[in-house]
């Protein structure tokens, strides 16, 4: 089942919140980034408990099972308020969702670097340095290796996608030459073609 973009982020909202009402926001933060780490590691998990008919209170007994000495009472009630509405399936995406948005509200910009091959140490302070400089100190940045780009990089920050990969060049010059007009031309006899 596909989740509409709207669900996580009423629901991250709703416990950032909540979190911060109860004047625990920045360690519930903490929690649930450190929750989505694990959630990424293990989507067995969620799927287990949001899955199979279980009746809601026995998958909210297991949340509480689970988490009650791992994570505060507000982030375990959050879970169970999940489990109670049919949205655990969502958790994932609530989790990104209320990171990103603590992100925004700190100022911080997170930048998906990609490369075709690791970038040695030279290269990535490089790219740090320009991009602390464009976008602010804020700027934190993941990086990946792409196999498919060939060489070059490409950078992704919120909606923007900065490609200077080697696969986005070649992609250009072949459309370049496949738009690019035939002329005809006579030979002479004995040229050849």
């Amino acid at each position: 089942m596909s989740t509409p973009a709207t669900v996580p982020h009423v629901y991250a909202s709703a416990l950032i919140e909540a979190a911060e009402e109860a004047g625990q926001r920045e360690s519930v933060v903490a929690e649930a980034a450190m929750l989505a780490e694990s959630v990424a590691a293990s989507p067995e998990l969620i799927a287990t408990l949001a899955g199979g008919g279980r009746p809601r209170a026995k998958v909210r007994e297991a949340l509480r099972t689970i988490f009650a000495e791992r994570l505060s009472p507000l982030l375990v009630d959050f879970l169970c308020l999940l489990a109670n509405r049919g949205r655990l399936e969502a958790l994932p995406a609530i989790l990104r969702t209320l990171v990103l948005l603590e992100e925004q509200r700190l100022g911080i910009v997170r930048v998906v670097v990609s490369t075709a091959t690791p970038a040695d140490e030279i290269v990535r302070r490089s790219v740090e340095s320009s991009l602390k400089r464009v976008l602010g100190l804020g700027t934190r940045i993941d990086w990946q290796v792409d196999e498919g780009l060939v060489a070059g990089l490409s950078l992704r920050y919120g909606d923007t996608l900065i490609d200077g990969s080697a696969r986005r060049r070649l992609r250009d010059a072949r459309a370049a030459i496949r738009s690019a007009p035939l002329a005809l031309v006579e030979l002479e006899e004995g040229d050849a073609a």
